[in-house]
């Protein structure tokens, strides 16, 4: 019954005699009963059957739990209930140990000498690192396919290859440069831009 109902309901009884408040009821029956359908009828037998919890949760744990469900686009409910069926089928601690790996990696002593380095070269394009630095370097390289969505692990593929190239040059006669940081036709230069937007924006 709509919030215009009942304003009709209480006009007519306050204005109307008596006599013709039975007439109103059956206007008022004949309304509800002819009004359109407009429930979603496929949304309620999904759920139809489903038991319900009632929570009590400190104000504090109600912001952050409503923050992460807005983070997902998801209301409150679907969340924590999204958030119960992962605990309760093992997905989620599958989830938290990759992410909490994925932090060790990121915050590692080896990543951020990768990443210094990395910069590095793009300010001075000059090779003097010998060939255990680069294979620690390459090394670090093939871990990020582990950690990193596809996008930015086609950018370190570019650092990856470039390293192996020059770890693998046996002339003492020939310059060996860096690509990855200039650019060149066969594999375009490192994406720097997308490194940093995806930092700065990690775990916010």
């Amino acid at each position: 019954m709509t919030i215009f109902l009942y304003f009709y309901i209480i006009e007519e009884f306050t204005l109307k005699k008596s006599e013709n408040r039975k007439g109103i009821l059956k206007n008022i029956f004949q309304y509800q009963n002819n009004r359109p359908n407009n429930i979603n009828t496929e949304s309620m037998n999904k759920f139809k059957g489903q038991a319900s919890i009632n929570l009590k949760l400190s104000e504090n744990l109600k912001q952050r739990t409503k923050e992460k469900a807005d983070l997902k686009q998801q209301t409150v409910s679907k969340y924590i209930r999204e958030l119960l069926s992962n605990y309760f089928d093992g997905t989620l601690c599958i989830s938290e140990m990759a992410k909490n790996q994925r932090k060790e990696f990121i915050n590692s002593t080896e990543f951020l000498q990768l990443i210094v380095w990395m910069y590095s070269i793009r300010k001075l394009n000059k090779f003097k690192e010998t060939q255990e630095e680069l294979e620690g370097y390459i090394s670090t390289l093939k871990k990020t396919q582990e950690h990193f969505p596809k996008n930015l692990v086609s950018e370190f593929d570019k650092v990856l290859l470039d390293l192996i190239r020059i770890a693998n040059e046996t002339s003492k006669y020939s310059k060996k440069d860096y690509k990855f940081a200039d650019g060149y036709t066969s594999n375009p230069e490192f994406n720097f831009e997308l490194l940093e937007n995806y930092l700065f924006s990690y775990e916010k």
